[in-house]
């Protein structure tokens, strides 16, 4: 029975000990946001160039002062996980250094946009004032219905055309004045 017992809480210590030895995977940023890093964030922060056809990075933290940076990619056609081991320091400047990455990002000077809605909306107008009269009178239609269908997707294209195309571009007011008063 003793053997039995011995046996039993030497079993369970060693199960306990194993459940203490998990993974567990903790933010990538200081702020504690992002938990990876995917491809399309990692084309934004370009942290891991040396390794071709990235996929992901995750960071595990094994014991308290043991981490483990997961970086999954491929290469010869197959799928390779590479695993850094970081102390708590180095832990914590990779992570701030994400941080730094993802403000220094967010921190540079979006396009100048200053201009594009009154792009936009002057171009519709003037696809609902003038294009959108002149388009069926330009195809000599007799049909009401050809005509109206002509206007609606005439001057539905002075605004959709613009918008899309200004999306990710700099428009100034500068441009949007040239472009509507020639």
């Amino acid at each position: 029975m003793k053997t039995a017992t011995l046996l039993f809480l030497l079993l369970f210590l060693c199960l306990a000990e194993i459940s203490n030895a998990q993974e567990v995977q903790i933010p990538i940023d200081k702020e504690g946001r992002i938990d990876y890093i995917s491809l399309k964030l990692e084309r934004k922060l370009e942290l891991f160039t040396e390794y071709s056809n990235f996929r992901e990075a995750r960071l595990f933290q094994i014991t308290d002062s043991t981490f483990v940076l997961e970086i999954s990619y491929r290469a010869n056609g197959k799928s390779v996980k590479s695993r850094l081991l970081f102390s708590t320091s180095e832990a914590e400047i990779f992570q701030q250094k994400v941080t730094d990455r993802i403000f220094d990002r967010k921190s540079q000077t979006p396009f100048n946009q200053e201009g594009r809605i009154e792009l936009v909306s002057g171009s519709y107008i003037i696809a609902l004032g003038y294009h959108g009269w002149v388009v069926p009178q330009l195809l000599q239609s007799d049909d009401v219905n050809e005509r109206i269908g002509a206007y609606l997707l005439t001057s539905s294209a002075g605004f959709i055309i613009p918008f899309i195309l200004t999306r990710n571009m700099k428009v100034t007011h500068q441009a949007t004045t040239f472009s509507l008063y020639g």
